[in-house]
């Protein structure tokens, strides 16, 4: 089976791992079970390039902005060329319209960064001969759109002139939750209509996309993110001190923004919990990943018995989620995108074995995950909500209580996932 794979962020034109692990995966997977997959992909000049040790098996297209496409052998010349960065936009967009007229497009797009949506339509403009030419002659099984940026499934109707199946593969909602975009919806209507096949998350997705759009339920299909266990069987398995730590500690693992950008993940009501919660007690909180590491005053936050660190590679990461006593899972946005969203690290963390605390609102998916999993407890988002979960979390580790009991985890694995994903397009 062939495959062709849009996607906007891919390594090694990303300068994280996040954006793009739900695809490298899964085209990694297609191509040991026999597939031939191209990953069309933007490269904007001057982007810091990810470095990934594995060998990469699928063929990357990366388009630019000013219509080049660039494929691996070129690499090495986009890591160096960083005395262009991003011209190609800056004077496309400038020669369309100044940055305040940006909102308006957006209705249309409606994107949670506003500049977003104008940036990749125009990247589809620039780019859509050379995809549809990359359609028509690869002879493809399937082309599988990948969002966010949904954007990218304005492409659906280009795609589907090279008798192409189209798949829209949803890794997070577009208008169930950011509603008050009629025109947005109404496209995403006309594209989920023409599309052959629509991947989502989880049931949440699937059931609101279903009803809202009047979609029959049979066209559309859950396949999870997951942790990877190729990755976590790889692991330097280093003896944990866990048990032998006199001190109660707690950590949140990913990225996170703990000064601004923080919409999805506010700490406002989890540190005012923790500095009452801290008092006289041999205790730590830990952020691992924070992107705004250099702005803090880490002397206050070590006086708070808090440690931050900057971002850290995979294995670290995984080292880190085994090296505490409870996993620290936020979503904390007041709108129905947590009843959607799951945090990718949540399936980590269950992989790690380590007790979870999710804190969020009590219709969010984590809840339900975590609860339902046994895997950890919950707290609402307000201060006197999480110090309550704190002190009990606190009395169940003193009485050596916070160990797991063994779950049937096979099933949120990327490799199960990815799996069904294949089964799913060979039908």
């Amino acid at each position: 089976m062939n495959n062709l794979i849009i996607t906007w962020s891919m390594i090694p034109f990303v300068s994280g791992w996040g954006g793009s692990q739900r695809i490298y995966y899964l085209a990694e997977e297609m191509v040991k079970k026999g597939s031939r997959v191209d990953v069309v992909c933007c490269a904007p000049h001057g982007r810091k390039v990810y470095q990934i040790k594995e060998k990469i098996h699928f063929n990357i297209f990366g388009l630019d902005f000013r219509g080049n496409k660039i494929t691996q052998d070129h690499f090495s010349e986009i890591e160096n060329d960083q005395s262009v960065i991003e011209s190609g936009i800056k004077k496309s967009m400038i020669s369309v319209m100044i940055n305040w007229f940006l909102r308006l497009p957006n209705l249309i797009f409606n994107e949670s960064n506003f500049r977003t949506g104008s940036k990749i339509y125009m990247w589809i403009q620039i780019n859509k001969k050379t995809i549809l030419n990359i359609a028509e002659r690869g002879k493809y099984d399937y082309a599988i759109i990948s969002g966010p940026p949904h954007t990218l499934f304005f492409l659906a109707p280009i795609l589907k002139k090279s008798k192409v199946k189209v798949v829209l593969d949803y890794r997070d909602p577009w208008n169930l939750w950011r509603t008050g975009y009629p025109i947005s919806s109404i496209k995403e209507k006309k594209f989920l209509g023409m599309a052959d096949l629509v991947v989502c998350t989880n049931e949440n997705m699937k059931v609101s996309l279903a009803k809202k759009y009047g979609v029959n339920s049979e066209k559309i299909h859950v396949v999870g993110n997951g942790y990877s266990e190729e990755k976590w069987r790889g692991l330097k398995k280093n003896p944990s001190v866990r048990s032998q730590r006199d001190t109660f500690k707690i950590s949140y693992v990913g990225s996170i923004n703990l000064g601004t950008y923080a919409h999805f993940r506010d700490c406002t009501e989890l540190l005012e919990a923790w500095d009452s919660f801290r008092q006289n007690k041999n205790v730590k909180l830990c952020f691992i990943g924070v992107n705004d590491y250099n702005k803090l005053d880490l002397i206050n936050f070590n006086k708070r018995q808090i440690e931050v660190k900057g971002q850290v590679s995979v294995d670290a990461s995984f080292a880190e989620m085994q090296d505490t006593d409870v996993l620290l899972v936020m979503h904390t946005a007041e709108d129905e995108s947590g009843k959607y969203i799951v945090s990718a690290k949540l399936y980590d963390y269950i992989r790690a074995g380590t007790y979870i605390l999710a804190i969020g609102h009590p219709q969010d998916i984590h809840k339900k995950i975590v609860e339902e999993l046994s895997v950890g407890m919950f707290s609402e988002n307000k201060k006197s909500a999480i110090e309550e979960a704190l002190e009990c979390l606190y009395v169940k580790w003193k009485n050596h209580k916070l160990c797991l009991g063994q779950n049937d985890i096979e099933a949120f694995s990327r490799e199960y996932q990815n799996m069904r994903y294949i089964d799913l397009l060979g039908r």
